[in-house]
């Protein structure tokens, strides 16, 4: 239980900070700000950093304190390191930026389009562009160490953009997952430089536009996930409404999970999905057996653009989500809705 404080900005290029505790309600922090407040990164609970598209990125300790940094030409991601000292920046120019608390310490230069997110990963950081590719940089030098090309198209052609990622997958925790605007994800393996699974999320559909010809639509993978507790389980799901599980170990799809609007978001919780939707719904569904364990509705149907998952120490969720209804909302999930019960023991009678 306790007080939940959450962190929100938006396109009137201001950034808040809400409790929910009403009794606390919401109050906007000392950030000026030219444009859309574009990401938001909270470390060790005491320090959010805020970017905007102007440019802009500020750092607030224990919400007082502030440092602003000058960034690239806008900012889309960003990522904190574990230890909360380096920060990594992203941005549609292509580069990527790395700060520490003062200053700006490396730009990473070699996507050929707007890199859509970042993360650190061990001691790597991994990238993923509009350009197709997954990109592995040593963080001290600011070189890339390698360049997965995942898309499907050929050299002429120009490349299918990569829209999510996650890292940290696989029993020694080296694989790269990335979702792609064709529908594809793709399984990258840090350490043998190879990409180890094509999945193919959803097939493309042959539609008749407004000139009844037929044209081919892409349902882009929007989000991606490893399971936290089953190393080489992961998901993915996207604006077909599709929410699929893979076993890495067979390549395969354990459960389809089909939502009714497109999906956002997605977060695990030990061996459950949490997705946020198109529609402004929020669906839990557990993996092992594909079951859709609870809806959460909001009164209007706006698109969730965000979705955050805090687990407290009674087994309780709250779930948290951003809308483009400006609306920032939090869902109390108890732990009984969520978490499997334990098998029945069984005894044998003589």
């Amino acid at each position: 239980g306790g007080d939940v404080q959450i962190v929100s900005g938006g396109g009137d290029d201001q950034a808040f900070v809400h409790s929910s505790s009403s009794s606390n309600g919401s109050r906007r922090l000392d950030a000026t700000f030219a444009d859309s407040v574009t990401s938001i990164a909270i470390v060790n609970n005491n320090k959010i950093a805020i970017g905007s598209f102007d440019g802009k990125i500020v750092v607030f300790h224990n919400d007082t304190s502030k440092k602003e940094l000058e960034g690239p030409t806008d900012v889309e991601w960003m990522d904190w390191h574990t230890s909360g000292r380096v920060l990594l920046v992203g941005s549609t120019d292509g580069t990527v930026w790395m700060f520490d608390d003062t200053k700006r310490l490396q730009v990473f230069v070699g996507h050929q389009g707007a890199v859509t997110v970042g993360k650190f990963a061990q001691n790597r950081a991994i990238t993923v562009s509009a350009d197709g590719t997954v990109r592995v940089w040593a963080p001290k030098t600011g070189l890339c160490k390698h360049v997965f090309r995942c898309s499907s198209t050929s050299q002429e052609e120009e490349a299918v953009g990569l829209t999510c990622m996650d890292v940290g997958g696989g029993t020694d925790g080296k694989l790269i997952l990335a979702g792609s605007e064709d529908g594809m994800a793709y399984v990258c393996h840090s350490a043998s430089q190879t990409i180890t699974h094509r999945l193919q999320h959803s097939v493309p559909t042959t539609r008749l536009n407004n000139n009844n010809n037929e044209q081919e639509a892409t349902l882009s993978v929007e989000a991606v996930g490893f399971c936290p507790t089953i190393p080489n389980w992961c998901a993915t799901a996207g604006v077909d409404g599709n929410l699929k599980i893979w076993d890495l170990n067979y390549g395969s799809v354990r459960h389809e999970c089909k939502s009714s609007h497109g999906i956002t978001r997605l977060h695990w919780v030990d061996t459950c999905v949490i997705t946020a939707s198109t529609g402004g719904t929020v669906q839990i569904w557990q993996a092992k057996s594909g079951q859709l364990l609870t809806t959460l509705t909001t009164s209007t149907s706006s698109v969730m653009n965000d979705l955050d998952v805090i687990v407290h120490d009674d087994g309780k969720l709250s779930v948290v989500t951003g809308s483009d209804d400006t609306i920032v909302r939090v869902f109390e999930v108890p732990k009984a809705t969520w978490m499997q019960p334990p098998p029945p023991t069984r005894t044998n009678l003589a």
